[in-house]
């Protein structure tokens, strides 16, 4: 498990000078990955979750480097990269198409975003018959379609944020329950009969996109509680206040 911080960068709701540091800042290699994309759309959301990662790297250390100061660079084994001029570099990863974008970025303990556009997966009911715990698939259940696919994308990136802050792959979380002994009692985790230690999970509804971050409570291991960010225009606590 990695102990460290979730900085959340909510897409759409930070004031980012778009297309000047995109200009400002994009290489030959960067620009070539991005021209791959057959669509104007992909194209533009590949270009944007680049500018995005440079926002998340420059709050990771504190603003101590630019946003436009940041250059893509890979390491020997192909891992992504973004590195300063003073030599400073923070791992990062992305993935991006037409329905989802998600940005990663690390420095020793400190884990950057987690941002979710407010879609589900395909056959989302089978995932959820597949891997969920039952009492996830009963509040599921309660509901109409609309909000029950809702239900599900706010256990699907809780299950997410969980798993990269354990350094683990969403597969190996996804029959892990969020939900405990009750709805009111969402944070204890439990995967085949055992019981694992206390996270806490926060959901921030920002419109179109869904944000999930947690923080471990209890053991030898913490992650330290979400950081308040003033963008972030309102917050979701859907299984606490159902």
């Amino acid at each position: 498990m990695i102990a460290g911080v979730f900085w959340l960068l909510p897409i759409g709701m930070h004031s980012l000078p778009e297309e000047g540091l995109y200009a400002s800042c994009i290489g030959e290699l960067e620009a070539a990955e991005i021209n791959a994309y057959q669509r104007n759309s992909d194209r533009r959301l590949a270009g944007f979750s680049r500018i995005a990662a440079r926002v998340a790297a420059s709050t990771i250390v504190e603003d101590r480097v630019r946003p436009n100061e940041w250059a893509f660079s890979r390491t020997t084994a192909g891992a992504r990269l973004l590195r300063a001029p003073s030599g400073l570099s923070v791992n990062i990863a992305i993935a991006d198409n037409e329905h989802i974008l998600v940005i990663y970025a690390t420095l020793g303990h400190s884990v950057g975003v987690d941002v979710e556009l407010w879609e589900r997966p395909s056959g989302w009911r089978d995932i959820a018959e597949r891997f969920f715990s039952k009492p996830e698939r009963d509040l599921i259940q309660r509901f109409p379609d609309k909000k029950s696919s809702d239900i599900f994308t706010i256990l699907w990136t809780g299950k997410e944020a969980i798993a990269k802050a354990s350094g683990a792959q969403l597969v190996d979380y996804l029959d892990v329950s969020l939900i405990g002994p009750s709805v009111k009692c969402p944070y204890t985790l439990q995967r085949k009969g055992a019981t694992y230690e206390k996270w806490k999970i926060q959901w921030l509804d920002i419109g179109s996109n869904l944000v999930a971050s947690c923080c471990a409570t209890g053991g030898s291991h913490r992650i330290p509680e979400i950081m308040s960010c003033d963008w972030i225009i309102d917050q979701l606590s859907f299984l606490e206040n159902m």
